[in-house]
């Protein structure tokens, strides 16, 4: 027998695929998340307001506010406090999930990794950098989706549901405005997730990291306000939240979806500033990231 049959030997087990692999590491790193008290108590702190919200909801005799009016009217009234109700509040349990989330728990998504000496161990194993960051910003996107989605579904159906002629907002349904609630909680948390996971790559500590990332924010967006102040409102596009809201705006008025792609519409316009502004901070961010890892491994 020869010394190589003796040595190292050939893996002779099942090899699992790429999405597995990333899969795995979004719902080890997803896990993680969950067994820290963070997290539960801002669970807790968003759901108590929603609650508070549905049970006045369900109490209030909204009959009594339509008594009087045509039910053209009624229909009107009902759809301007719907669409301005949910405007806010989606936009206000986006931004404030994302940048607390992101600030105190997902700082330490790849900073935990280097504090803990377990980066280069992910590395001894078949797993590529795109794997590794892709796993990460997956477990954040599902953390994120299920801490502000579920609230803003129950608000969506117990509101809704309080209509005088049933779900239908502008003739088209619930759904489209729903669905575009959903989108705007893509679009703005792949920004933020980008955003944190190059910071978080950038340090050891979490709570530069989560520092970092909210400072980050709030100066930027402090400084295009004072720009724009002086400036004038053209320089407004240069602030990603108000391009948010913005395209949050088009999708809630006046007909959903068709705001955001109409041809030559405000919607459009927003959707385009925010492609490029967001596009180029998520590629700096990925490059920053894909830097940093090559030379930390």
């Amino acid at each position: 027998m020869s010394i190589a049959d003796l040595g190292y030997r050939k893996y002779v087990g099942e090899i699992k695929g790429r999405g597995y692999r990333i899969w795995t590491l979004a719902w080890n790193q997803f896990r993680s998340f969950w067994r820290g008290m963070w997290i539960k108590i801002l669970l807790v702190a968003y759901w108590i307001p929603i609650v508070i919200m549905v049970t006045i909801f369900s109490v209030i005799p909204f009959d009594i506010i339509f008594i009087g009016g045509t039910s053209a009217e009624q229909l009107a009234f009902f759809e301007e406090f719907f669409l301005s109700l949910m405007t806010g509040l989606v936009a206000s349990v986006t931004f404030g999930v994302s940048w607390v989330f992101f600030s105190f728990i997902g700082s330490g998504t790849i900073a935990d990794d280097e504090q803990n000496r377990t980066l280069e161990l992910y590395f001894t194993r078949a797993i590529h950098r795109t794997d590794y960051i892709l796993g990460k910003a997956l477990a954040l996107l599902i953390a994120a989706f299920l801490m502000e989605l579920p609230p803003l579904t129950v608000l969506y159906a117990s509101v809704a549901t309080r209509s005088p002629e049933g779900l239908s907002i502008h003739g088209l349904g619930i759904l489209p405005f729903y669905f575009g609630t959903v989108g705007f909680i893509f679009l703005a948390n792949a920004l933020y997730i980008a955003m944190i996971l190059a910071f978080s790559a950038s340090t050891k500590s979490r709570r530069y990291a989560g520092i970092s990332f909210f400072l980050v924010i709030l100066f930027s967006e402090a400084i295009v306000a004072i720009i724009t102040e002086f400036g004038g409102q053209r320089f407004a596009v240069l602030s990603v939240s108000n391009n948010l809201n913005g395209i949050l705006n088009a999708i809630m008025y006046p007909e959903g979806f068709i705001g955001l792609f109409g041809a030559q519409s405000a919607g459009s316009d927003l959707l385009t500033n925010f492609t490029i502004i967001g596009g180029l901070i998520v590629l700096f961010s990925a490059i920053l990231v894909f830097q940093v890892i090559n030379k930390k491994i």
